[in-house]
């Protein structure tokens, strides 16, 4: 018999609790269930990172909590139970590994799960993103912050380096550079050049936010703009402001996306330099291209402005509010 106690939901995880029971044996088990729910739904690798971390370290800070540790077996699955499940337990290992004898042997491991479970791994993609993963905690470790040292963290980065070159600020910044994403090809920004803001900042294709081609205008379009997380199930979109040439695939981009609300972070003019074309109506209804816009409400307040937007393709009568 197995009874539900509660559910904990994580921006990347679930977290779940049962009471599992033979009903004629007097035992009773407490089962805790981690379901990681980050994974992109195409079945690609994840965009980042972090979410997998922050899940590893959920699970092994609860599992290693229990009393007796090692007389509990872990059950770790996916859907065949290879693919995924093989990225965890290989991590698991090698990360024991890494930090019992400072160093790895990654093929060897896989070898030897896959002389235990077939395909253990199930493809190259995982296998390149278990060496990313190796990569970062050996170069990184865990950057997670207890809220509770924040201060104590703070004026630790702002103190000058031993070698008096720059602050603990600058030092951990220098470190992002250290690690390069695995597909770093710009094609598609670079056969749009003129479109860019400024050509030193171009998407990386596999992240690039698409727009439909479907009978709006040109068949590739493409708008600086790029898929870079979430909040929890809402995808992020990072994009330039727009040029006064783009303003309608800026639209076609939030009308494909579903996007609802638009953060401008920028003035249109700064110290006298354009940062971004004012891409909405200044008062009643514009079109951009087949794009039609209509401001509906504006508020002026003191630290930013509001706005409300209604935005639908001129050939679809439906219509979306966007707050700005």
């Amino acid at each position: 018999m197995v009874k539900f106690i509660d559910e904990v939901t994580r921006e990347n995880f679930v977290k779940r609790t049962f009471l599992v029971s033979k009903t004629r044996e007097d035992k009773e088990i407490k089962v805790l269930q981690y379901q990681y729910t980050a994974w992109p739904k195409d079945d690609k690798l994840p965009l980042t990172t972090g979410p997998f971390f922050e899940f590893f370290k959920a699970v092994k800070v609860a599992y290693s909590s229990l009393t007796h540790v090692d007389d509990f077996p872990l059950v770790v699955h996916c859907s065949g139970g290879i693919g995924r499940s093989g990225l965890f337990v290989a991590y698991d290992y090698l990360l024991d590994e890494l930090n019992d004898k400072r160093r790895v042997n990654v093929f060897m491991t896989v070898v030897n799960l896959r002389r235990q479970r077939y395909g253990m791994i199930q493809n190259v993609t995982l296998y390149a993103f278990l060496f990313k993963l190796l990569v970062e905690t050996h170069l990184f470790g865990d950057t997670t912050i207890d809220p509770l040292r924040l201060p104590e963290l703070i004026r630790a980065l702002a103190r000058r380096t031993p070698d008096k070159l720059g602050t603990g600020y600058d030092e951990e910044f220098s470190r992002l550079d250290r690690i390069e994403p695995p597909d770093r090809n710009q094609i598609l920004g670079n056969n749009h050049i003129g479109s860019n803001r400024n050509r030193k900042y171009l998407p990386y294709d596999r992240f690039v936010a698409q727009i439909n081609p479907g009978g709006y205008g040109s068949p590739n379009p493409y708008y600086n703009a790029s898929y870079v997380g979430k909040i929890g199930s809402r995808m992020i979109i990072a994009a330039q402001g727009p040029l006064p040439e783009s303003e309608d695939l800026f639209w076609r981009l939030v009308l494909d996306n579903d996007v609802t609300t638009i953060l401008m972070m920028t003035r249109v003019l700064e110290n006298g330099k354009g940062k971004c074309t004012q891409y909405w109506p200044g008062k009643d209804t514009r079109d951009y291209g087949n794009v039609r816009v209509q401001l509906v409400d504006e508020s002026h307040l003191v630290d930013f402005d509001e706005r409300l937007l209604t935005v639908s393709y001129k050939s679809n009568k439906v219509l979306r509010k966007i707050q700005s």
